[in-house]
């Protein structure tokens, strides 16, 4: 947005060698049917022709750059929304797209609403320039007071919220410590000060190719998902305590989830030790000698 008047959307792209993608992903941002935005690209420290293709776009972009990789979204997205001028901001990677409409679907909820904490969309996943689903079919939405929800799982497609900027100034900015798990931790946080609402229709485009973090770095992310649990569990006991179940169910999903990603690698010795965290956990009892025994009975 060009002038001196502030945009009243600041939407943020972190990239990091991305040059294949981040042309298409700028142009569907500039094809909005809502025009009172501003778009800020912070790049990771790319050694592609990243910054050539971002600064061909001159001042429809506002282009900043980091030195050093940080090997994840959450500090170049802290180092945009710190830059934004923006009453609102939307997050977007670089490497997925927008349909016309959807910051003015999401701006309308927020007029109905002014309340709300994140709005979030329905988003069409790609692979290989072919639509396999939609992420709503697989995580289905839930809206107003989401917190025990999210323990469950993570229902928030990361290219599609919009967030008030006083949310930001209010809860802080994005954890720096993860590299995959970051979003799944804001919406957390944000869950537990906020409602949220989501708009049904798929508004984005979300490709999936073999240079998606949450797909390369799946031990990690594991790791993390673990730690953002431990800590809530440590940090907040009492806003926990009615929800410590839900939490402590969710984590032999992800053990099973782990046994299956080493069984795929042909990892053997780690598939059969995630396969017995999740045995353990499944089982019933008090202790591993509890659970032993209760298998050997049930066999």
């Amino acid at each position: 947005m060009k002038g001196g008047r502030a945009p009243e959307v600041t939407v943020i792209i972190p990239g990091y060698n991305c040059a294949r993608y981040v042309r298409e992903c700028i142009e569907t941002i500039l094809a909005q049917s809502y025009k009172n935005l501003e778009i800020v690209f912070v790049d990771d420290g790319s050694t592609d022709d990243t910054p050539k293709v971002v600064q061909s776009f001159k001042d429809a972009v506002r282009y900043f750059r980091r030195d050093r990789p940080s090997g994840g979204p959450f500090i170049p997205r802290n180092v945009a929304i710190r830059a934004s001028r923006g009453r609102y901001i939307a997050l977007i990677d670089a490497d997925d797209r927008w349909l016309p409409e959807k910051l003015d679907r999401q701006m309308e909820v927020f007029g109905q609403n002014p309340d709300l904490g994140l709005v979030y969309s329905d988003s069409y996943c790609y692979r290989e320039g072919r639509r396999i689903s939609r992420c709503f079919d697989v995580a289905p939405p839930h809206r107003g007071h989401v917190f025990p929800d999210l323990l469950v799982r993570n229902f928030i497609p990361g290219l599609t919220p919009v967030i008030p900027r006083s949310v930001f100034d209010a809860i802080g900015l994005f954890d720096e410590r993860f590299r995959t798990a970051g979003d799944y931790e804001y919406w957390i946080r944000v869950s537990r000060h906020y409602p949220v609402d989501f708009v049904g229709a798929p508004l984005a485009e979300y490709r999936l190719h073999a240079d998606n973090l949450s797909w390369v770095y799946v031990e990690l992310q594991y790791q993390e998902v673990m730690t953002i649990f431990q800590d809530l569990l440590r940090e907040h006991p009492r806003r926990i305590a009615p929800h410590k179940a839900v939490i402590l169910e969710h984590w032999p999903k992800w053990h099973r989830a782990m046994a299956r990603h080493h069984f795929r690698k042909r990892k053997m010795g780690l598939a059969v030790l995630f396969y017995s965290k999740y045995v353990l956990k499944i089982l019933p009892g008090g202790s591993p000698s509890n659970n032993i025994r209760s298998a050997a009975s049930a066999n």
